[in-house]
């Protein structure tokens, strides 16, 4: 099926262009804020971005597209 994936931009090349739209984003906690979630539901920790590559977070990325529909 035709999907849109957001990912890293290490994860473009290893998808197949035929069947997708990949829109590279930033990785949360290293390029966009985020948060780490531990399995056990014990415990959030708050993560900074470390760098900035220029590319959108999930989120923004997500309102644009919503906003361009």
């Amino acid at each position: 099926l035709p999907r849109i994936v957001l990912g890293p931009p290490a994860m473009g090349p290893r998808l197949d262009a035929r069947d997708c739209v990949f829109l590279p984003v930033a990785t949360p906690g290293l390029n966009a804020p985020g948060h780490l979630f531990r399995t056990d539901g014990m415990v959030l920790v708050p993560l900074a971005a470390m760098r900035d590559d220029g590319l959108r977070g999930v989120d923004a990325t997500l309102r644009a597209l919503e906003a361009a529909a």
